[in-house]
């Protein structure tokens, strides 16, 4: 998802990235629990047949699914924020902080857009100054990618390249 706030005459403005998100984490809980009370009862069933091997896996695969679950629910708030301020450029990325920090420049930033190595794979988008570089929207749909490039463009010269 890609929300833009830029005022082009100023310079100035934000953009914010992050993952599109299916589900928050309170839709994801009532799915954990359901699938691990459907689970239980047909686990609970087996063993009354005297199966009672499976109620150790029935435990572990729910073990595994709620482990997975809120891992992907984690990754779903990454978050990017593009800020442009005096002729700067800074990229903060992290979860619910800032926890790392890129800045430059936006006279030697330039925006370099990487082709995939395999067809139907992402393009790459890269913020490139100088020395440094850092990857911007790296969870984004290629549908996304493509508003952040326009949004990008009006700021950032851009600059194309196929690298192997």
């Amino acid at each position: 998802m890609v929300e833009s706030n830029l005022d082009i005459t100023n310079g100035l403005g934000h953009i914010v990235v992050c993952p599109n998100m299916s589900a928050d984490w309170q839709t994801t809980k009532r799915f954990l629990w359901g699938i691990s009370v459907l689970s239980l009862c047909i686990a609970m069933v087996f063993t009354m047949a005297g199966f009672w091997v499976i109620l150790p896996f029935a435990g572990l695969e729910i073990l595994f699914l709620v482990s997975f679950m809120s891992w992907v629910s984690h990754q779903c708030h990454r978050k990017q924020v593009i800020h442009f301020h005096d002729n700067h450029i800074c990229v903060e990325k992290g979860h619910h902080a800032p926890k790392d920090t890129w800045e430059s420049e936006l006279f030697w930033t330039r925006l370099v857009i990487q082709k995939p190595p395999y067809r139907g794979h992402p393009h790459t988008l890269l913020l490139r100054s100088k020395q440094q570089q850092v990857e911007i929207g790296e969870f984004l749909n290629e549908e996304d990618k493509k508003k952040l490039i326009k949004e990008l463009r009006s700021v950032i010269s851009v600059v194309n390249r196929k690298i192997y």
